[in-house]
């Protein structure tokens, strides 16, 4: 995790029942390179304020953008792209916020205690 960002309590779809998805969070990891399989390249994971909703993004180091309404939306095109095959993926856990450290600090930003639908 590079940066936790900060908590959108006003608007409903920027939290679920399990994860809060905040504004500027932004996560590393090292995987296959989707252009050259023999080789590997960091992939930035990140959360960008979309208004109504938010936007998952990941970037590859070569710049290749994927951009989707849900987490494991976006982890799922990444990694079709890696794979070069059909892939399920829970993209909560690739962005880190099944971590227990990452939800207990996400939980402890200023707003965390505003999201309606998030049950600790």
């Amino acid at each position: 995790v590079v940066s936790l960002g900060r908590v959108v309590s006003d608007r409903d779809s920027y939290h679920a029942k399990k994860y809060i998805w905040p504004v500027g969070f932004r996560s590393e990891r090292e995987m296959q390179a989707h252009n050259d399989p023999t080789k590997t390249m960091v992939y930035t994971a990140e959360i960008l304020d979309g208004g109504a909703a938010p936007i998952f993004r990941i970037t590859a180091a070569d710049g290749t953008q994927w951009q989707h309404g849900a987490a494991s939306g976006v982890w799922k095109m990444c990694l079709e792209a890696i794979k070069k095959r059909s892939v399920s993926v829970s993209g909560p856990e690739q962005y880190g916020f099944a971590d227990d450290t990452v939800k207990l600090l996400i939980q402890q930003l200023p707003g965390a205690d505003a999201c309606r639908e998030y049950e600790p």
